[in-house]
């Protein structure tokens, strides 16, 4: 995987592109990966906190559709830095 991005506008490559993205089984093992990701706040993962809405994959381009608890969470920058680190170790 070469690239991570956080925001809405990742997922034009897909519309772009007109490509599928529903490679489920790299999906599935995305939304994995980010369990192991946490707000440091509360000892609960971002996948069973419900903060990760989508993960699109584009041959070895990979976008996370997520939000944080709070708009203005001190530990955003943190957070988005896990999250990226832990999906460029997935072998998609």
């Amino acid at each position: 995987m070469n690239a991570l991005s956080l925001d809405e506008q990742s997922f034009e490559k897909e519309r772009q592109h007109g490509r599928s993205a529903s490679r489920n089984s790299d999906r599935r093992e995305v939304f994995e990966a980010l369990k192991e990701c946490y707000d440091p706040e509360i000892p609960v993962n971002l996948v069973d906190l419900g903060l990760i809405y989508d993960v699109k994959i584009i041959d070895d381009w990979v976008g996370v559709k997520m939000t944080l608890t709070t708009p203005g969470c001190g530990m955003s920058g943190m957070i988005s830095q896990n999250v990226r680190n832990r999906v460029l170790k997935v072998p998609v």
